[in-house]
């Protein structure tokens, strides 16, 4: 493993690890990682992929773990949307830079697989696999779930970053974010066309420009933070790409649950980390 520093065109200093394969490089693979979860959370699942002969790259975005940089002179380039304007684009353009010769794909957890429809270059993955990607329009929950989004986009995110300056990661199972990043984010939250409502026009948007091969696995008992109506949601936002759309069911795999956050977790390597190498080796 690789320590990186990626500028982006805006001079953000990105974070990042590279995980490269002992022996023949099959391809490579970007991890986009949920929202406030620092790239760490990845590694052993990136170290498995290498091991499959794939080159790997994790990052933290802008505001988050390694790439915080408290002290930039310029806070106010902090945004969700920089995430994937930015800051995916830097690290897409290194990889391909660095090694123009491998199939780069990328694997997307939560607004990982959201952010991909931002950058311009996008174009240069070969596909994508994404991990309870979800809408965050609070409509598409169910019962008392429904609830605790609309309280979170209306109430709590702009209450805390008023009271506080920021989203305390207790809020979102990992580090606090930016209010910047968090009043943003909770404003997609509020609207039908989630991140769609970042374009002036929905019609003609780097989304729609995509049209790579793209896979959504929604997990059945993610109720809380990504719905399967919220990933099918999100899916349909790749208006031109390849989609196709799975739903992990924890009994399938004799499991008790899986959750938001499981699927990367170090336990689940011999049942669930296989699948999506399965579905980009088809792809490669």
């Amino acid at each position: 493993m690789k320590q990186l520093v990626v500028h982006t065109a805006d001079d953000w200093p990105i974070s990042a690890h590279l995980f490269e394969p002992k022996g023949k490089v099959l391809g490579g693979i970007i991890i986009n990682s949920a929202t406030a979860v620092p790239q760490g959370y990845y590694a052993a699942f990136a170290q498995y992929l290498s091991e499959q002969g794939f080159m790997v790259i994790t990052y933290d975005y802008r505001g988050v773990g390694g790439s915080r940089a408290e002290e930039h002179p310029q806070q106010y380039k902090l945004s969700i949307s920089a995430w994937g304007e930015k800051d995916l684009p830097a690290v897409l353009d290194w990889a391909s830079n660095h090694y123009p010769d491998l199939n780069w794909h990328c694997i997307g957890h939560s607004v990982g697989g959201q952010l991909i429809g931002l950058a311009h270059n996008s174009h240069l993955l070969k596909s994508a696999w994404c991990v309870a990607s979800q809408s965050g329009y609070w409509r598409y929950w169910q019962g008392r779930y429904k609830v605790k989004m609309w309280l979170t986009w209306y109430c709590i995110i702009p209450l805390s970053c008023a009271l506080l300056g920021k989203m305390p990661g207790w809020l979102l199972g990992g580090e606090s974010l930016n209010k910047r990043i968090a009043q943003q984010w909770a404003s997609w939250g509020r609207h039908p066309n989630y991140i769609l409502s970042h374009f002036v026009d929905t019609s003609t948007n780097t989304f729609a420009e995509l049209k790579i091969p793209m896979h959504f696995s929604a997990i059945e008992d993610d109720l809380t933070l990504a719905p399967v109506r919220a990933v099918k949601a999100m899916s349909q936002c790749y208006t031109n790409a390849n989609v196709s759309m799975n739903i992990l069911r924890a009994s399938e795999f004799s499991m008790t649950s899986i959750g938001h956050f499981g699927f990367f977790k170090r336990k689940h390597r011999d049942s669930l980390w296989g699948l999506p190498l399965d579905w980009i080796n088809g792809q490669n």
